[in-house]
């Protein structure tokens, strides 16, 4: 596992970093890091590893995403879906 966030969209159209995530991709906005120093599937400068990207959102391919049975802890969480990659 390289880190866990919050599955945010697979809307194809959606904008991350001001590109669209095109076909086959995911916004996930990352909660926990475990290895830093793993490269960003789509680095946008100055975000081009893993330790950057901590409380931001990133695109990550929809096929690399594992889903998480967790509850949700609060509010904001309820309606998004907890994933590791």
């Amino acid at each position: 596992m390289i880190t866990e966030g919050l599955l945010l969209s697979t809307d194809g159209e959606e904008l991350v970093d001001g590109r669209p995530l095109g076909h086959g991709a995911a916004a996930i906005k990352i909660v926990l890091v475990v290895k830093l120093e793993a490269y960003l599937w789509r680095p946008n400068p100055p975000i081009s590893l893993m330790r950057d990207a901590l409380n931001e959102t990133i695109a990550w391919p929809i096929d690399r995403l594992h889903l998480l049975d967790l509850p949700a802890t609060d509010e904001s969480t309820k309606k998004t879906h907890r994933v590791s990659f």
